[in-house]
């Protein structure tokens, strides 16, 4: 080969090999939206999650750059990540290499706890670039508008369970005159025992008071009697009267006396 040809194909072997080695137009688009999924509008306050993606056209990843500034009352509720690569609390700037997803997709992901100072509408425009040439920058930028709303106020605490109390219980079941009787009133809640706050006992028997002694425990409230010894036959009648978790109840009893 003449050495002027020779020159001629090494020339032209550089400059294609120039062109070759030139980064290749990669079309880049971005899309921001709350973290409920794209479409989304409206969020509950005050902290929630956006999220920024930026995919690329040529499945070829590479390192993509993003700007945004937030809007007055929208912040960062907790630091990006460090992998997110950004900087700036306000005016944010990101820079984070694309991965590609199982669909050859090249993609770079943000996603930021943002906190919101008062309910209302935002407006957030994010904008990604990157050292290769862009086809079309009109699909760069991308804007939400969103309404934040006020946190849904916490479920009132369930009502206090009913205080229930059973009829009273005599013991001994066939008491004699002159003897101690004892009526005694269970009081639950829920199925479990609670004191009474208050407990009130009265009784007669032939016509004549007797005199009453009270008694409050966990899960009972109890009266004692002592009866007169020449009452055998008389009927003694009385009630044990309390009080638990505010709610009064009045439990009457009677019971011969042997």
């Amino acid at each position: 080969m003449r050495p002027v040809a020779a020159l001629a194909v090494a020339s032209l072997l550089l400059v294609v090999g120039a062109a070759s080695a030139r980064p290749t137009a990669d079309d880049l688009s971005a899309i921001v939206f709350l973290s409920q999924g794209v479409g989304a509008t409206e969020v509950q306050g005050p902290t929630f999650q956006l999220v920024v993606e930026v995919e690329g056209t040529t499945g070829v990843p590479r390192p993509v750059t993003i700007r945004t500034t937030l809007p007055t009352g929208l912040s960062f509720a907790s630091p990006p990540a460090a992998i997110d690569g950004c900087s700036g609390e306000t005016s944010v700037v990101c820079t984070k290499p694309m991965a590609v997803d199982g669909a050859g997709t090249a993609r770079a992901t943000w996603r930021w706890d943002m906190r919101a100072a008062a309910a209302g509408s935002y407006t957030l425009t994010v904008t990604a670039s990157s050292d290769e040439p862009d086809p079309n920058v009109q699909n760069n930028s991308a804007t939400l508008q969103f309404r934040v709303t006020s946190a849904a106020p916490p479920p009132p605490p369930p009502p206090p369970a009913a205080v229930r109390a059973s009829a009273a219980r005599i013991v001994p079941t066939r008491p004699r005159a002159g003897g101690l009787v004892t009526a005694t009133v269970a009081v639950t809640a829920a199925g479990s025992t609670i004191r009474p706050s208050a407990v009130a006992c009265s009784a007669s028997t032939a016509g004549k008071k007797l005199r009453g002694t009270s008694r409050k425990t966990s899960g009972a409230a109890t009266c004692s009697f002592r009866t007169p010894a020449g009452a055998s036959g008389k009927v003694l009648r009385g009630s044990v009267r309390l009080t638990a978790r505010g709610q009064s109840f009045i439990r009457q009893f009677s019971v011969r006396l042997r």
